[in-house]
């Protein structure tokens, strides 16, 4: 064995971690931008799944509210004031006859009796209508995905 060979084994061995050292900064640094792009990508989707959480609620308590108050007169007024609670949140009352899934043009109010407002339906075999509520809202994301976007919700 040399000279040189002794003198380097001695010398790592005496400091130990010496021709390794920073590398675990460097790779801190290497894995930290993946890190950060799971910590948001996560947050934006728990906040996605919050803010639908938060529509399909409103939308089951306006339907379970519709339900419970069929002669309620307001309830197709009332469905557009949702739009001043939150920016960019809008709420239809929408109908259709219990034998075909197309929408009706317009949906006579509840409770109303006038031949103006009668049922569109009362010519059918089978003359009940369903009513629905329908939410929209656009998405509000913390962080920039780039590319990616989910501009809206609905339920």
């Amino acid at each position: 064995m040399s000279a040189a060979g002794i003198f380097l084994t001695r010398m790592h061995k005496d400091n130990p971690g010496s021709a390794t050292s920073g590398s675990a900064a460097v790779e801190f640094a290497m894995v930290l931008p993946v890190l950060m792009a799971l910590v948001a990508g996560a947050l934006n989707y728990g906040l996605m799944g919050l803010q639908m959480s938060t529509l399909i609620s409103a939308a089951r308590g306006g339907a379970e509210y519709a339900k419970s108050n069929p002669t309620d007169s307001s309830l197709q007024t009332n469905a557009g004031t949702v739009t001043t609670l939150t920016s960019g949140t809008t709420a239809t009352l929408v109908c259709r006859c219990t034998d075909s899934n197309a929408l009706l043009a317009s949906c006579p109010k509840p409770g109303a009796t006038s031949v103006a407002n009668s049922n569109p339906c009362a010519a059918k075999a089978d003359p009940r209508l369903i009513y629905s509520v329908q939410v929209r809202t656009t998405q509000n994301t913390l962080f920039s995905l780039g590319t990616l976007s989910f501009s809206s919700l609905s339920a």
